[in-house]
This record gives structure tokens, C-alpha cells and sequence, in this order.
């Protein structure tokens, strides 16, 4: 039996095995993009599978030999309409980013209205689709918000887009521009019960005209964003695109710089080294480990002179088992 191939298959390409039978004469683009044309034309409700068979004088069965169904057709027809996501051509930060990223998509939406429709649920997301999600999340890098924070701020801000573009649709059907007339009429009759409106309804909301609501919406998420990323610490923002190394790494690191700068605080002329070798460990504190952490000092017991020992034998027992270790290294030197 024949698997049915997924969304997901279609869209990333990773169509089944074909079986026996006719050589294909259609690709599943051509048959997004037809279907793409009709939605623009005459609205996402008269996208049939039939309707895009007709475009290519096929029978709707034929077709699902292509598509599995209307849905997975949905699918290719929201990837296919918007495109692979342009780049961002500025510079200058996050924010003039974003708003470049959010007027291209505005552009989208506008060629194809009924996108914004197919989009208000969960569906399977396509390459371009990700794409564009792709571009706005790198544009907030480095600024302190987490990954989770940068996804979801470019959904509001995907949503911004939506809404104006729905408004748009709604004042430019049929009776759109009768129906914001009405209701502006209406609110100076009750202006009594709805003051804020009606001063609002005279001042140019909800009229053909009031074509602004675009960039002041867009500028106050704007704000928003900047203005949660303020409150993260500068620390924070470094650390967001900078050191990627594993977080193991990272702590043994910052443990090992402590110990540097413990030594250097109590001896100025003390010089780094690299802790590789057992030659080199003879330097290292007592009482201090290779982590950097401080150490219980060992216990020195006193030495009580034998009858007929040296002074310098003497001394030599009275010196830190750390300074005889250095001692007897030296002398194996001197000696060859």
C-alpha cells in the first residue's frame, strides 16, 4: 500500500517513493502556484481542489496524486505566497531591522490578503516561512531578550502586521466605507455614553482616511521592545552573542581566573602560567587547588634538632615542605 505523503513531506521536499504508473506531468509548484492565483483572484474559500484541476484540464482525483488534500494544499500555498524572506540592508541595530522586516512582510500580506487567514492556526510551517521568522529572531540577537523572548516578540509584531492588513480588507469590501460612516454617525448621536469614541470617531478614527494606525502600532512595539531590553543587565546582552563555549568550560575558565587574581593581588610580580605539567604545579599555593579553590593548609609539625645536627640541617627541616620540594629540584639542577 501507497504511504500518504505529509505537509511536511511537500513542503521540505521529501516526497515518497514513487510507485508505478503514468510519468508525473505536474509538480507540486505548479499546482501551489496555481492555486495561489485563484486565492489572489477570488478568495481562499474558492481554492477547490477541483478549481486548480480545471486550471490544467485534470480531474480533481488526478490531482490527488500530487496533494493529498485541500489542507496540505493550504500549506504550499501560504509558503509559495510568501516567498523567500528579503535580507535586512541595515546596520544601525535591532530596531530599524525589524521595521524594515515588518513593512516587506506588510507588502506580502497586501498581494495576498487571504494569507492572512490561513495563518491563524497551527498548520506545518514551510522553509520561507521560516525563513522569515528566521531574519526577525537573528535581528534581536545580542540584546539581552532569551531565544523564547525574541520568538515571541516577533509574533506580536507578526500579528501587528495581520490585523492592519485585515483592517485594510474590511474597509475596502463592499460597504466597508458605508459601514465606518454609519458608526461614526452613530457615536455623535450617543456621544453622551461615548465620549472617547466620538472625540476619536472626529478626529479621523475609523475612517477611510485613517491610514496611520500601520507605523503608530508599529513604533509603539517598537518601544516596548526597546524598553524590555533596558532592563536587562549590560552583562546580559554581552553574553547573549558572545562566549558559546560549553557551560562546563566556561565555569572551570572563571575559576581559574579567580586564582590568577588572588595571586596577583598578594604577590604584583607573579606571572600566569599554563597549570599543564607537574613541574609547574610546584608554584601553585599551598592549601590551593588546580580549580582555584582554596585548600585546608597541610599540618607542619615542628622539628626538634637531634644531638650533633647542623644548623643547616636544622633549617633545612624547618622549611615548608613546598620550599624543600623547590629546594631539592634546585639541587638536582646544580648537580646535573
Amino acid at each position: 500500500m501507497k504511504a500518504e505523503v505529509s505537509a511536511m513531506d511537500l513542503l521540505w521536499g521529501r516526497s515518497a517513493r514513487r510507485s508505478r504508473g503514468p510519468r508525473p506531468v505536474l509538480s507540486v509548484a505548479q499546482i501551489a502556484e496555481a492555486a495561489v492565483e485563484i486565492a489572489d483572484a477570488e478568495g481562499l474559500a474558492t481554492v477547490t481542489m477541483q478549481r486548480v484541476a480545471d486550471r490544467f484540464g485534470f480531474t480533481a482525483m488526478s490531482l490527488y496524486r500530487y496533494v493529498p488534500g485541500r489542507a496540505e494544499l493550504i500549506a504550499l500555498m501560504i509558503d509559495t505566497a510568501l516567498g523567500v524572506a528579503p535580507p535586512i540592508d541595515t546596520p544601525e541595530g535591532w530596531r530599524p531591522a525589524l521595521r524594515q522586516w515588518a513593512r516587506h512582510l506588510c507588502d506580502v500580506f497586501r498581494r495576498h490578503p487571504w494569507v492572512t487567514q490561513a495563518t491563524t492556526q497551527a498548520r506545518p510551517i514551510g522553509p520561507n516561512e521560516l525563513g522569515w521568522l528566521e531574519r526577525a529572531v537573528a535581528a534581536l540577537a545580542g540584546t539581552g531578550l532569551t531565544g523564547a523572548e525574541r520568538v515571541d516578540a516577533v509574533v506580536v509584531l507578526t500579528g501587528h502586521v495581520r490585523n492592519q492588513i485585515q483592517a485594510e480588507m474590511g474597509i475596502a469590501a463592499d460597504g466597508g466605507v458605508h459601514l465606518a460612516v454609519a458608526l461614526a454617525e452613530t457615536l455623535r448621536e450617543h456621544a453622551a455614553d461615548y465620549p472617547a469614541l466620538t472625540e476619536a470617531a472626529d478626529s479621523g478614527a475609523f475612517g477611510p482616511g485613517d491610514n496611520d494606525g500601520f507605523e503608530f502600532g508599529l513604533e509603539c512595539i517598537l518601544n516596548g521592545i526597546a524598553a524590555t531590553i533596558a532592563t536587562r543587565p549590560r552583562g546580559a546582552m554581552r553574553g547573549s552573542g558572545g562566549d558559546r563555549r560549553p557551560a562546563a568550560q566556561r565555569v572551570a575558565q572563571s575559576r581559574s581566573d579567580r586564582g590568577i587574581q588572588r595571586r596577583t593581588r598578594t604577590d604584583p610580580g607573579h606571572q600566569p602560567y599554563d597549570r599543564g605539567s607537574a613541574a609547574e604545579r610546584v608554584d601553585q599555593e599551598p592549601g590551593e587547588a588546580e580549580d582555584g579553590h582554596r585548600r585546608p593548609e597541610p599540618v607542619v609539625e615542628r622539628h626538634t634538632p637531634d644531638p650533633g645536627e647542623s644548623e643547616e640541617m636544622h633549617a633545612d627541616h624547618q622549611r615548608h615542605p613546598r620550599d624543600r620540594h623547590r629546594r631539592m629540584v634546585q639541587d638536582a639542577v646544580d648537580h646535573g
